[in-house]
């Protein structure tokens, strides 16, 4: 409505015009040159700087972590995510292709119910859609080093920098190191 009302300011026959498809906005700049703006360099180099650097820092954190994920004796710490609610991630999203899901670089996630609680700091964790491999369910991935404690009196208590879980036993921890938390 704006560009019709300038046309009209500007004593410009446009009506016919727009019978014929052509919009207000195309007839008002239709005199105007394009500007064509080339890459500048500077900014180029200093993007290319920082996305090595990140990559410099990451990559070792996430080819230790694939390694991690195929090998045998770590859990693997399956949590839903139908009721975590938020979670932050400080270093982004990460796709390769020996994982099938994504990578959650600088993980953080936080949740407490009914006596329970998980937290995760600081962590590569991973993404997961609706899989078959968690009964359809979509969640995160965490990988614990080793096997898990001991039962404690009925929970599952873990406690490191990076990991923290406090939660019911698992009744049948599955037997390939795959522990299914479904926090209500």
């Amino acid at each position: 409505m704006l560009a019709g009302y300038l046309l009209d300011q500007q004593n410009k026959e446009w009506k016919s015009l727009l019978e014929q498809g052509i919009t207000p906005l195309d007839m008002l700049l239709s005199d105007v040159p394009a500007v064509y703006q080339t890459a500048d360099e500077t900014s180029k180099q200093i993007i290319k700087e920082k996305v090595n650097k990140e990559n410099a820092l990451l990559a070792p954190v996430i080819e230790r972590f694939i390694k991690d994920y195929h090998t045998a004796g770590i859990t693997k710490i399956f949590i839903d995510d139908s009721n975590i609610g938020s979670f932050r991630m400080e270093q982004g999203v990460y796709r390769t292709d020996k994982i099938p899901h994504d990578l959650l670089v600088g993980f953080y996630l936080h949740k407490s119910w009914s006596g329970s609680s998980i937290e995760f700091n600081n962590i590569v964790a991973i993404d997961i859609e609706a899989s078959p491999l968690y009964g359809n369910r979509g969640g995160y991935l965490i990988l614990y080093p080793g096997e898990p404690p001991e039962n404690n009196n009925g929970r599952l208590i873990l406690k490191t920098p990076a990991i923290s879980l406090n939660i019911p036993y698992p009744a049948n921890p599955d037997a390939t190191g795959l522990i299914n938390i479904n926090p209500l």
